[in-house]
């Protein structure tokens, strides 16, 4: 427990609308806010439960003093401006990560947003596990693989913030926790929302003011000067300076020291394609930063094991249990040998099918067998790699042409043959990118299930 006198006591009872929480400890103290664990009496059914939280204060230590008798927050009238507009900031911010985020895995979920003491709190799920500092501290610096299992779920929780126009401008090892969930899985979970700030679609923030805060080695430049416009490529250098900090083991160089591309060439053993990928992320000017999209795919499953060492203790090892590329997210997991012999029976079906077309002779015929084999290549392509697939651009038109074709010129004729059973295709291509990814196995089975009892449907109609 801290002795800072500033901090709320151990012990000390701190009571919202819905729930009296009792501070256990203190968790981390910054500079515009202290963070404690909690605990609190909750219900299911019947059954009374002790729970924990880890609860944000608003506190600006450079402003801010606390009343020992009543545990208030107060401050000088010079700073009140100050500290009343970031205080609302606070709010607000805290009000819409609890409102939005709460659809992310990888987003610390927020549970109520309320005053007390003269400041502001919010309370969140506590995640019992440590941060990805703590962790790389531990156990060194981590394998490519490693890092692109936890920084992948963290990417795709910034591409949904920036999606919602929000950006976080606090990522940094520090606020990346690695938690461990049910299966024993890892779950990397963004959390501090502190300093974190919503545009409007114009670009200007919603908030009152922007609040001066920056984590050397991963604030960019321009965000020293201060950030008053939607800038989604400040989270992106941090982003990369974060990974950067997991493959070498330490704290990057602040922005300001920094050469051109100096953290991409100082990674000892890093492949081209991670050493491109910070090297994009960490541009100096924020007009080239960019994060590859082949590296922001669905992350493989994490999982924490233990292995002893010569003195009985366990070291936590992350390990990755998918592949190494992005070809292990996709739907159907189909290896080489079983994608050749399934594209050589597709390849004799559909010559068989032209020859026989062409000794009937008519032209039309020729040529909507042809089309047909086409589209039962595709659809063939597709069905194993679904996210490529859709995420394409020439096959992905070329096959919805054929579609579009077959089914209004041809329409009479099209639905015969085998052409047919792959119609609800894009039915199983656009359920994937909107469900799959959110949806438990058995969940997913039971949406495949449907779609085959489509296709199925189809081919007893026609």
């Amino acid at each position: 427990m801290s002795n800072d006198k500033n901090t709320l006591p151990q012990g000390y009872i701190l009571n919202s609308p819905n729930c009296a929480y009792r501070i256990e400890s203190v968790l981390g103290c910054g500079g515009f806010g202290i963070t404690y664990l909690a605990s609190a009496n909750i219900k299911i059914g019947n059954v009374p439960l002790r729970a924990q939280f880890a609860i944000k204060e608003h506190f600006i230590s450079s402003d801010c003093e606390r009343e020992h008798d009543t545990c208030r927050v107060v401050y000088s009238n010079p700073a009140k401006e100050r500290v009343e507009n970031s205080l609302k900031d606070f709010i607000s911010e805290a009000m819409r990560v609890r409102t939005f985020c709460v659809n992310h895995p990888n987003i610390v979920k927020v549970n109520e947003v309320f005053n007390a003491n003269n400041t502001a709190y919010y309370v969140m799920e506590y995640l019992d596990g440590e941060s990805l500092r703590s962790w790389v501290k531990k156990n060194g610096a981590m394998s490519e693989e490693q890092m692109l299992s936890i920084m992948n779920p963290i990417i795709d929780a910034v591409q949904y913030l920036h999606q919602n126009r929000m950006t976080h401008l606090d990522i940094k090892p520090d606020n990346i926790m690695l938690s461990q969930d049910e299966n024993g899985n890892i779950r990397p979970v963004l959390i501090d929302f502190g300093l974190s700030k919503h545009y409007n679609n114009d670009g200007s923030p919603t908030s009152t003011i922007n609040t001066l805060g920056c984590s050397d080695g991963y604030a960019p430049i321009e965000q020293y000067a201060g950030i008053t416009t939607f800038s989604p490529t400040a989270d992106i250098y941090a982003l990369g300076a974060t990974m950067w900090f997991c493959l070498v083991g330490k704290d990057p160089k602040k922005a300001t020291d920094l050469e051109e591309d100096e953290l991409a060439n100082d990674i000892p053993s890093a492949s081209p394609e991670v050493r491109n990928l910070i090297l994009n992320a960490c541009k100096l000017n924020k007009n080239k930063r960019q994060l590859r999209p082949s590296l922001q795919s669905q992350p493989a499953t994490t999982k924490v094991i233990t292995h002893s060492t010569n003195n009985n203790d366990t070291t936590r090892v992350i390990i990755n249990k998918g592949t190494d590329d992005a070809k292990s997210y996709q739907l159907f997991k189909i290896n080489k040998v079983a994608s050749i012999i399934i594209y050589a029976l597709v390849a004799i079906f559909s010559i068989f099918m032209i020859r026989n077309a062409v000794n009937v002779g008519y032209f039309n015929t020729i040529i909507l067998s042809f089309v047909s084999a086409v589209f039962l290549f595709l659809s063939c392509y597709g069905l194993a790699k679904t996210k490529e697939f859709v995420n394409s651009k020439y096959l992905k038109y070329f096959w919805a042409a054929i579609l579009v074709w077959q089914n209004t010129i041809w329409f009479g004729i099209s639905l015969i043959g085998i052409s047919a059973h792959f119609i609800a295709f894009s039915l199983i291509a656009l359920s994937y990118e909107l469900t799959v990814h959110f949806l438990p196995k058995s969940t997913q089975l039971l949406l495949l299930l449907s779609l085959f009892y489509t296709i199925y449907n189809f081919s007893i109609l026609y």
